[in-house]
């Protein structure tokens, strides 16, 4: 064979590759995520290559601030989803009606709301197996995934003898409102071995009794910031509210997560459990 043949089939190789892999691509399922949650689990889990749009609500990572916008995540424009022509909606609420006008059109949809790190986890999983068609990138995210898990099971062990600490869960400065343990957030922190004070309130949100507060005497308080410029705004305001329910409070007995973290089942939450669970069994109270 002379050398400009071989170029040419070397050339005609390149070609045939290049035309396979955007196959490949093409053929990868298109994602809508309804949820702020679920889309950044779409970039945890390196799938936003696949996200041709979100709700309204989606603004993390920088990157979702651009996609285009279907509407509310509790009621988006029906025809605006269509219009992207999503093989995959995903969605934090069930909701039978919508889910049967997604199938008629020939839509997957798939619905995470966990409860607990390890429906989390699961979740990410089932994500993962529907919308990922790479193998070789689905190889990749089930190794992130994984060690995310083995982290965490690490968090457990680390604390499971500890001596436990109390917290109170804040869903609300006004009225004042708390967690209970049926709640994501409730959940993931008894992995450091902590009592939530309020756990077995019957409501997942629901009304502080303040004189309870007092008598429960919390070791911490656990509440969400929506500004990370107002946050030291936050902080005063928490303690100023429970100074007037007669719960007086140290600073260190704060702590503070941004709002789009918090109870949010993500990569980001994870991380952020780890430092407080840290900063509960580490941190001296008077």
């Amino acid at each position: 064979m002379s050398f400009n043949n071989l170029l040419k089939t070397i050339v005609l190789g390149i070609n045939l590759s290049i035309l396979n892999t955007t196959a490949i691509a093409s053929d990868a399922p298109r994602i809508i995520s309804l949820s702020s949650a679920l889309t950044e689990i779409i970039y945890d889990l390196d799938l936003e290559e696949q996200l041709v749009a979100t709700g309204n609500s989606s603004k993390y990572p920088e990157a979702a601030i651009d996609l285009p916008k279907v509407g509310s995540d509790v009621m988006p424009e029906y025809e605006l989803i269509l219009s992207h022509q999503p093989d995959i909606v995903l969605t934090y609420s069930d909701s039978p009606n919508f889910e049967k006008r997604l199938k008629n059109d020939g839509i997957d949809l798939i619905v995470s709301n966990p409860k607990s790190i390890p429906e989390m986890f699961a979740d990410w999983r089932t994500i993962l197996k529907r919308s990922q068609t790479d193998q070789e990138k689905r190889k990749i995210a089930e190794e992130k995934i994984d060690k995310a898990e083995t982290e965490w099971h690490g968090t457990v062990k680390k604390y499971k003898d500890k001596k436990p600490k109390s917290i109170f869960i804040m869903y609300s400065m006004m009225p004042l409102k708390g967690l209970n343990d049926k709640t994501f957030v409730g959940q993931a922190l008894q992995s450091c071995n902590v009592q939530n004070i309020f756990g077995n309130e019957k409501q997942t949100h629901f009304d502080v009794d303040k004189k309870a507060l007092v008598r429960k005497q919390p070791d911490f308080i656990l509440h969400s910031y929506s500004d990370e410029t107002e946050k030291s705004h936050f902080i005063k305001s928490v303690t100023d509210i429970l100074y007037e329910t007669g719960l007086e409070t140290q600073p260190k007995q704060i702590i503070s997560v941004n709002s789009a973290i918090f109870a949010s089942p993500t990569m980001r939450f994870m991380q952020n459990l780890t430092q407080i669970c840290e900063h509960i069994h580490t941190t001296q109270i008077n």
